[in-house]
């Protein structure tokens, strides 16, 4: 007689030749387990009902120790109680992308097709990250004195803020240089017009700043002072426009303009962000992945004259017309009838400059206009009559600018009109914010990585290094600053397949690969799903999209765990398994339940997920006590119990069978035992003190199995007759568990029985009967292999233990068996 005796638990081997190339204890079948002790198996922890959703969820995250959920197409809520939905619609970039997000300076940021969008407080308002940059303004002399001497220039930029909840100032890119000089005769302060962009609200602030006046011919420069900051009223928002009179005297300039060339300069103006697929942080600064800037048109007037001899000038009556608005040329300003200003008299870049200023300034305050910004950016070295026409918002499509001249081939403009809008779309673009700053993103931030062909699909830092995963390989950014950051091919034969798998966890970041799951660390790339590398790769081949865009991981640092959820089947609508790798044991099992998108809490260190057949959340079990052990599938209704209390009468018996558990509360539960689906009676194991009414739930058995590879007593070459077989537990199990035996010889599967005890849960079974305390004892159970699987040379032996509450620890098993002879057929 010999005994094969199996002490290893060591989870899933499905690749490998099972017969020579596995480790003790490799299993074919690891469902709904875990393996978080060495060489023990046990149920997974279930899941009970959460907070209503209202729809089907896309992404879920966790901000100041609240979940905020991307519902639907373009639904955002935050958690309250229940989900109360932020006004507004938030799509995705894409339909293959899902929302992005990070944290930095206490605010929540998160990606949209209309951009960056920020959140400051769990219920405040989502607004486009950063503030738009300020557009036109003119100014004028005023009063009999004042501070600007005659024959004295000086140069004006304004800046818009806002303090956010969390403290953060937030200042905009700067408008243009605006020049004054004054040839009055005498001082005279000055009135400043400021033209104020749509999103603009009461709660922004403008600052002003001033440089120090300077005689003619001699340019005012770019270092300027603060002269002013104060908030807009609620009249000038909806004007679209305010005046501020300088009288400020020389020399009370305040703090220095951020442009100045004393400061960062014009290079580092804080653009907003642009459109991006992902987002991260490293080294203090957000980093903006894949990105799409609005759409822009750039042009020059090339020569204007409003009094002059009709020619190739700009003229009077000409039409200009930009995203369907028609901007005609007249001899003074009419921003209700969209009409500018062509200067005339004076020198030709005098007129040039003049002109071009006050089309801006109409585009801007022209009512109907309600999509274009319009800005004068010819700087004190460049020809006057530069303009840039940008396109609101970053997901919009282009626009084009069209010239009607009074002349016929006239067209003074550089490119000549017509033009059609572009905008930059880097694909294997990485802009960066300044640091700490992560609303401020100077144009110039830019960083390119690899081939403008393929593109990027994540960013994820590790400590020292952002990791760049695009279609064509693995890309490492390091550096601490703008000055030193570099970028070099990582690895270029390991590609993410999922963007949605790669979550960083025990200091690596994990993902689907072309390579099965892969780890990636400061060193490199390792392979770790070599053991089931078959099923991914089948996956693979089934629904290569699907397994794309559906999967995703959950990273789950003090389970130790990498979950990564995917298809089963191809054209799903949702992930429908789960491969779930321990970091600490290095062992995969797999969990059955389908799931859309999930994460750990932060606030209570759970698991919560949600799938597309509910609208509400599932919130993991983690009371570390046998009820930990049971998924919530309904609420039940109990019209009727019996005499002795062990048969309830229920309005709906769907899906209801033996091992699930109907609950009341704690002191009233028990497992069924079996099910009349004509007369929706179900009878209990036991007596659960059970009330008739509403608000009963019916929670399902996990169905845990574990079916090592063959077992062939050392030699697959040799007949054996196994008699016997004897399940080793750490912790036994409730009620009954189930063997599943199969052979080489006898493929069907023959199933046994074993009932073990106690046969309640805790609190329902006699005083004596169990260790007071309810702690499950360890213990063994033997029985028989059925007859016509006794002899065979290879014997599958599958565990299945499906009671709910039933908390079970599983460390090995004994087989007895004796050989036969080395003829294996007939």
């Amino acid at each position: 007689m010999s005994q094969q005796l199996n002490l290893k638990i060591a989870g899933l081997y499905t690749h490998p030749n099972e017969l020579s190339e596995v480790p003790e204890g490799a299993l074919l079948v690891a469902d709904d387990i875990v393996i978080d002790e060495e060489s023990v198996g046990q149920t997974r922890r279930g899941y009970e009902k959460g907070k209503e959703l209202g729809g089907t969820l896309n992404k879920l995250f966790s901000y100041k120790d609240k979940f905020i959920a991307h519902y639907d197409t373009n639904t955002l809520a935050y958690e309250n109680g229940t989900f109360t939905d932020y006004a507004g619609t938030y799509n995705p970039v894409d339909s293959n992308t899902r929302v992005r997000s990070t944290q930095a300076n206490q605010n929540f940021y998160f990606t949209t097709d209309s951009g960056v969008y920020k959140l400051d407080e769990v219920a405040g308002t989502p607004l486009l990250a950063g503030v738009p940059k300020a557009i036109s303004m003119s100014a004028t002399l005023t009063g009999a004195s004042g501070f600007l001497a005659d024959g004295e220039s000086v140069a004006y930029r304004l800046v818009w803020g806002i303090e956010d909840a969390n403290g953060n100032l937030i200042l905009s890119a700067p408008s243009q240089r605006l020049v004054i000089s004054n040839a009055s005769g005498g001082s005279r302060n000055v009135d400043v017009q400021v033209d104020i962009p749509d999103d603009i609200t009461t709660s922004y602030f403008f600052q002003l700043y001033r440089t120090a006046p300077t005689t003619s011919p001699v340019d005012p420069g770019e270092e300027m002072g603060i002269i002013v900051e104060e908030f807009p009223t609620s009249g000038e928002i909806t004007a679209k426009s305010l005046t501020y009179s300088d009288e400020t005297p020389v020399g009370l300039e305040g703090a220095t303009l951020y442009t100045a060339p004393s400061q960062e300069g014009l290079l580092q103006a804080n653009e907003q962000p642009p459109r991006a697929k992902d987002i991260a942080n490293f080294k203090g600064f957000t980093w903006f992945a894949n990105t799409v800037s609005k759409h822009r048109i750039i042009f020059t007037v090339l020569s204007a004259d409003g009094g002059g001899t009709p020619g190739t000038a700009l003229q009077l009556d000409d039409i200009i017309t930009i995203n369907g608005i028609d901007y005609t040329a007249k001899a003074s300003e009419n921003a209700a009838n969209a009409e500018f200003a062509v200067a005339s008299g004076g020198t030709a870049a005098s007129r040039i400059d003049d002109t071009a200023r006050s089309l801006v300034r109409i585009i801007n305050q022209h009512a109907p206009n309600t999509a274009i910004d319009a800005y004068y950016i010819s700087g004190e070295d460049d020809l006057p009559g530069r303009i840039l026409l940008e396109k609101r918002p970053l997901g919009s499509s282009s626009f084009s600018a069209s010239f009607t001249p009074q002349v016929a081939g006239a067209n003074p403009f550089a490119p000549p009109l017509p033009q059609t809008s572009e905008n930059d779309a880097y694909k294997n673009g990485l802009y960066f914010s300044k640091i700490n700053q992560p609303e401020s993103v100077p144009l110039v931030n830019l960083l390119f990585v690899g081939s403008a062909q393929e593109e990027i699909l994540r960013i994820i830092p590790l400590r020292d290094s952002l990791f760049i995963f695009k279609t064509d390989g693995i890309y490492r950014l390091v550096g601490s600053s703008a000055e030193n950051f570099s970028v070099d091919l990582f690895d270029n034969t390991t590609k993410l397949i999922g963007p949605e798998t790669a979550v960083t966890i025990s200091n690596q970041i994990m993902m689907l690969s072309d390579q099965g799951v892969s780890a990636v660390t400061e060193t490199g790339v390792n392979i770790v799903s070599r053991p089931i590398e078959r099923d991914l790769l089948n996956l693979i081949g089934l629904d290569s999209s699907s397994v794309q865009n559906l999967s995703f991981a959950v990273s789950y640092e003090s389970d130790r765990k990498y979950i990564l959820y995917t298809i089963r089947t191809a054209g799903g609508t949702q992930a429908e398994q789960a491969f779930v790798y321990n970091t600490f044991t290095n062992t995969w099992t797999k969990w059955t339940y389908p799931a859309r998108h999930g994460l750990v809490s932060p606030v209570d260190d759970k698991l919560y997920y949600a799938n597309a057949s509910q609208t509400y959340l599932f919130k993991e079990r983690k009371d570390y006590t046998f009820s930990d052990y049971a998924d919530y599938l309904k609420d039940v209704e109990i019209t009727a119990i019996s005499v002795d209390g062990l048969t309830i009468t229920l309005t709906n018996v769907d899906d209801i069978t033996a091992g699930d558990l109907i609950y009341q509360a704690a002191n009233a539960y028990a497992v069924v035992s079996s099910v009349d689906s004509d007369t929706f009676e179900v009878t209990m194991a036991w007596k659960g003190n059970f009330t008739t009414g509403t608000g009963r739930q019916h929670l399902k058995a996990i169905s845990g199995l574990i079916e090592w590879v063959p077992y062939t007593g050392a030699n697959p070459g040799y007949l054996k007759h196994f008699r016997e077989s004897t399940l080793l537990f750490k912790q036994q199990p409730m009620q009954q568990v189930t063997c599943e035996f199969r052979s080489d010889i006898s493929g069907g599967p023959s199933d046994v029985v074993i009932t073990v005890s106690p046969s309640v849960a805790w609190g329902f079974f006699p005083w004596g009967d169990e260790p007071w305390g309810g702690t499950l004892a360890r213990r063994s159970y033997r029985t028989y292999v059925p007859r016509e699987k006794q002899i065979c040379s290879q014997l599958n032996v599958k565990f299945n233990c499906a009671v709910a509450f039933s908390e079970w620890k599983l460390e090995g098993i004994s087989l007895i068996y004796e050989m036969m002879s080395e003829r294996l057929t007939r």
